[in-house]
């Protein structure tokens, strides 16, 4: 069962060229992309959820009202771009059966209910040759690294991942050795993670998911196809 959830929110999206507005709080079809997260989660019994905000954090500030079980934990350097600094402003709530997550990630179910609590990231299969971020896995069928790719055999970096105590500790071990280095705003928390795993021998599975279980939105045309989706799936 998980005990705690992170969710990563800081990020400005450029990308996604919106105006005025978080990516995270996008209304897609009548659901609010973090408020379907967190009801999610709630579903699954748990308790605790750090949202960490950045970018219009004034916007996130009635999910504090509406859910009682949401803390928010503001990252004012937001700009850098580095997810691994905000990893290192929670790295205190990062323990045992801990699941961390992308704030903008779109949900077609609620896979949250079945996960154990063993080091997991989440994967998708591709169903395109977009040249986009994947996996590259050991022998072990472990995740030892990542790349940018239009590979068909090669899973699709996900969105979330869950942390064991080992786990969670060598991440935390690692966000402060950069942080003491001056070099957190340099990396990403992707790379926290798998470098943390390997450094420490901790095998980390991925956590295969179809297209339609779990997406983000990078681009106007990401929005336009979730949309048709997530009609598609209701």
């Amino acid at each position: 069962m998980i005990k705690r959830a992170i969710i990563f929110a800081a990020g400005v999206g450029r990308r996604l060229k919106l105006n005025h507005q978080h990516k995270s709080l996008l209304n897609i079809n009548g659901e609010i992309l973090i408020e379907k997260i967190i009801t999610n989660l709630l579903v699954a019994k748990v308790n605790e959820i750090i949202v960490i905000t950045g970018y219009r954090h004034q916007d996130f500030l009635y999910l504090v009202d509406k859910y009682v079980q949401v803390k928010l934990v503001h990252n004012a350097q937001y700009e850098n771009g580095s997810s691994a600094y905000a990893g290192y402003l929670v790295k205190d709530y990062l323990q045992d059966n801990t699941i961390i997550i992308s704030g903008d990630m779109v949900m077609g179910r609620n896979f949250f209910m079945n996960l154990t609590a063993k080091p997991i990231m989440c994967a998708v299969k591709r169903v395109t040759k977009k040249i986009d971020w994947v996996y590259n896995i050991g022998n072990n069928n472990n995740i030892i690294g990542y790349e940018k790719s239009n590979n068909m055999h090669k899973l699709l970096l996900g969105e979330w991942s869950l942390l064991d105590e080992r786990w969670a500790k060598a991440i935390r071990e690692q966000l402060q050795i950069k942080f003491a280095k001056n070099e957190i705003s340099q990396y990403q928390m992707v790379d926290i993670l798998i470098a943390s795993a390997l450094k420490n021998k901790i095998v980390i599975a991925p956590y295969i998911l179809s297209e339609d279980d779990q997406w983000d939105i990078d681009t106007p045309e990401d929005l336009e196809i979730s949309v048709a989706k997530t009609i598609k799936i209701s």
